[in-house]
């Protein structure tokens, strides 16, 4: 397959009590050896692009017909040169603070998506960023969340309303008790900034759980009141799958099962319920709120709805090659990712890119949670994650105080969680 490669200019490293900073995005210039990029394809690439940048707290984009005239004068659209005084001139036009720049990369399938940002103080070009995905029917219907995530990583915790602490062994405060509560997610008013902070803690036999933690994040879900209370008389979960919109599904033992709602996932029910008639273990599970959903049994045997095509023949190829899968996951974004015991693989290279520094850090990976904003990555020897809300962290701590280790941490933007050692032992906020 061929890609497509969008190069956007992003922000640099900018004061906590800064005034909101602006972006300008030029329209995107197209790669070498780039298939055909209609005009709507640009309009849409920038238009979601914007809608991204301005979702961050501290930041505004915005677009200039005269701007991109003047880059197409400077030839800049063929060479991707710009002088040091033509970005002061163009700082000057637009009152821009930094001037984002696309190069697309154009395929009938792929694209793949790099940023940066150019100070128009300095002409300095930082943080570099990068995402790709698949094509919807050959159309970018997919671009609102690949640009969410960009921004994400992008502008993250450089929003000038965010401070990240970097301490070598920071611990967060944690609930006294490991005893699983059933408290259900309420709803509070919308939080547009967070805080997050660095956490690293190391246990007894070595075990180490480190990343990044939001303190503060909208905890919006819906309460899973029926699988909490599941999980209460079967006083054990080893798995499950769980939403913000009220849809969830836990496993217990070899293949017993309880859902909540689920009614999009067109088939769910009736696969799982044919499995447990069969005995036939399910070993993973992962939905989102689309109703999309897949089921791992046995070895490598598995069930779906709605899933993206590379997700299906990746499948299958572990399917064919007798690989045991232990772990999937799918964001609301049709995001993926997997794990089984020889490989792993995410759709999103900056997933995929994290996930192989967990495996350098803590060794082979047992699980993988991803969601639009964070990820989990369980391991052999460690817990390595990004983005993930202060609750949850807690919770993962909580277990492991008690001399228990997470192998499975299914968690939702909003702080739902439900985190096991795969057997007796658990913590959830659901």
């Amino acid at each position: 397959m061929k890609r497509l490669l969008l190069i956007v200019l992003a922000c640099m490293s900018l004061s906590v009590w800064a005034d909101n900073k602006k972006i300008a995005l030029l329209e995107p210039r197209i790669g070498d050896g780039s298939t055909e990029v209609t005009g709507i394809e640009k309009a849409m690439i920038r238009g979601e692009l914007r809608k991204a940048i301005v979702n961050h707290t501290g930041y505004e984009a915005f677009t200039r017909s005269d701007i991109d005239q003047m880059m197409k004068e400077q030839d800049f659209q063929r060479t991707g040169n710009v002088s040091d005084g033509d970005i002061h001139r163009l700082g000057e036009m637009s009152g821009a603070d930094y001037i984002c720049v696309a190069t697309i990369t154009k395929s009938d399938s792929e694209f793949y998506i790099e940023a940066f940002l150019i100070n128009i103080e300095t002409g300095a070009i930082s943080n570099p960023a990068s995402q790709y995905g698949e094509l919807i029917n050959g159309k970018l219907g997919n671009m609102l969340p690949v640009c969410q995530a960009l921004a994400q990583e992008l502008l993250g915790t450089l929003s000038p309303m965010v401070t990240t602490i970097s301490t070598p062994a920071i611990t967060p405060t944690v609930t006294p008790t490991i005893t699983p509560t059933v408290t259900p997610a309420t709803t509070t008013p919308a939080t547009t900034t967070y805080q997050s902070y660095d956490v690293y803690r190391t246990f007894g036999d070595g075990f180490v759980v480190c990343g990044n933690q939001k303190t503060n994040y909208e905890d919006n879900a819906l309460a899973l009141g029926t699988l909490t209370d599941a999980i209460k008389g079967w006083e054990q979960v080893r798995t499950g799958a769980i939403t913000e919109t009220g849809d969830g599904l836990v496993i217990y033992g070899s293949n017993g099962y309880q859902f909540q709602g689920c009614g999009s996932c067109t088939g769910i029910k009736d696969k799982v319920g044919n499995y447990n008639n069969e005995r036939k273990r399910i070993a993973d599970v992962a939905i989102n709120k689309y109703g999309h959903y897949v089921i791992i049994y046995e070895k490598n045997g598995y069930g779906s709805n709605g899933l993206p095509s590379k997700f299906l023949d990746a499948l299958s190829e572990r399917n064919e090659d007798g690989d045991k899968i232990l772990s999937v996951s799918l964001d609301d974004g049709d995001n993926w990712a997997y794990v089984t015991e020889k490989y792993f693989r995410a759709s999103n290279q900056g997933d995929h890119d994290f996930m192989k520094e967990a495996t350098d850090k803590f060794g082979m990976i047992k699980s993988v949670c991803i969601t639009m904003k964070g990820i989990v990555v369980c391991c052999a020897k460690g817990i390595y994650f990004k983005g993930v809300p202060k609750g949850v962290v807690d919770r993962i701590l909580d277990m492991c105080n008690d001399g228990y280790y997470p192998q499975v941490v299914k968690f939702t933007d909003s702080g739902t969680c439900l985190i096991t050692d795969g057997d007796k032992h658990y913590q959830y906020y659901m």
